[in-house]
């Protein structure tokens, strides 16, 4: 018996099945760029994990313009998906490349010099590196110069990550505006950036032996939050407009004399590592330009005694020069002292407004 011809309703049904199947895909109907850049929001894991949606889909993660290595897994499957993802994207541009691990590198593993290497060999703009190991095992780098050299670099992330340089000179990457380092060990003495914009050290280890001294002329917003042993030399900054500075609860800067500039004391260990054009002034000179300033710091910070000396200058009868740019200045204290009393008379004098609040 010959097979039955289809009616028009099974046809029309059928049409009417396959449009609604074409209706439903709306994200397979984008073009690639606009699939590329919802992809790039995502793991690279998941990312690759697409190619089996659909023949279009097959090699589409390849041009992903970003990389997220995230880590569930044992470090040597992470160490050959990522060998592999890099090789078989045979150099395609990548925007940002963004790799967090937990354990299981060494700190001396080459794979992440490597890895970064690769990255910037593809003009990527944004690096991102947060490798938590333990509190005392940070993944160690080297000539940070010469790795992260770059004309394309706009922005550079790091988290528990020890830097072994003496110089953090960033003069081979010309177009980096933002650095943020965060829960880092360093000993470099000087920190060197002239394209720098957005600069952050944040609950950062280093030697107590060491005073780092910030060279970024160009930097309009910095955040120091509880981030060196020792206050750091901010050089001068004309272009800041923003600053946020938490002296370190550790912090060994507590100096015998009454006024800074007449310490003449060499084995004072609050002034050890400065310069004799640094004792006046080790904060204030880089923060003079800003218009927003939050400075905070222990009660036991500065001078230990309250002792007048006669002849020196008053601390209150300082030009506020200095402070010119500042449009409004907030103090918050747990009690009122007379540091305190000082500081809001010194306010009046310079002619401020001032917000005056109580912390629990």
């Amino acid at each position: 018996m010959p097979p039955k011809k289809r009616g028009r309703k099974d046809k029309g049904a059928a049409s009417a099945a396959t449009l609604q199947e074409v209706s439903h895909d709306h994200i397979g109907a984008l073009p690639d760029d606009a699939l590329q850049h919802i992809l790039s929001f995502l793991p690279t894991q998941d990312v690759v994990r697409t190619c089996v949606l659909a023949q279009r889909w097959r090699h589409l993660w390849k041009s992903t313009r970003a990389l997220r290595i995230i880590s569930p897994g044992s470090i040597a499957e992470i160490k050959m998906f990522v060998d592999h993802l890099l090789l078989l994207r045979a150099g395609s541009p990548i925007d940002k490349f963004e790799l967090r691990t937990c354990k299981g590198l060494s700190k001396d593993d080459v794979h992440v010099i490597l890895w970064v290497r690769s990255v910037v060999a593809c003009k990527a703009q944004a690096i991102e590196l947060d490798i938590f190991q333990s509190f005392h095992n940070w993944l160690e780098l080297d000539d940070l110069h010469l790795v992260f050299a770059s004309q394309h670099l706009t922005r550079l992330e790091f988290a528990y990550v020890a830097f072994n340089d003496s110089i953090l000179n960033f003069s081979r990457c010309p177009a980096l505006q933002d650095l943020h380092i965060r829960m880092c060990y360093f000993q470099a003495k000087r920190i060197s950036s002239h394209s720098l914009k957005r600069l952050s050290f944040t609950e950062c280890r280093s030697s107590d032996r060491i005073r780092t001294r910030i060279h970024t002329p160009n930097l309009i917003s910095l955040c120091l939050d509880k981030a060196f042993p020792r206050a750091p030399v901010l050089e001068t900054m004309p272009s800041l407009s923003e600053a946020f500075v938490a002296i370190h609860d550790g912090c060994a800067d507590l100096c015998n004399a009454t006024v800074v500039e007449s310490c003449e004391d060499f084995s004072c260990a609050a002034c050890y590592g400065l310069e004799e054009k640094d004792t006046s002034c080790v904060l204030l000179q880089g923060l003079s330009s800003a218009e927003n300033l939050t400075l905070t710091a222990q009660s036991q910070m500065g001078p230990k005694h309250n002792v007048h000396i006669k002849g020196s200058r008053d601390p209150k009868e300082t030009p506020a020069a200095r402070l010119q740019h500042l449009k409004i200045v907030e103090v918050k204290c747990k009690l009122v002292d007379e540091n305190v009393l000082n500081v809001l008379k010194f306010l009046d004098k310079c002619n401020m407004r001032m917000s005056f609040s109580f912390e629990a």
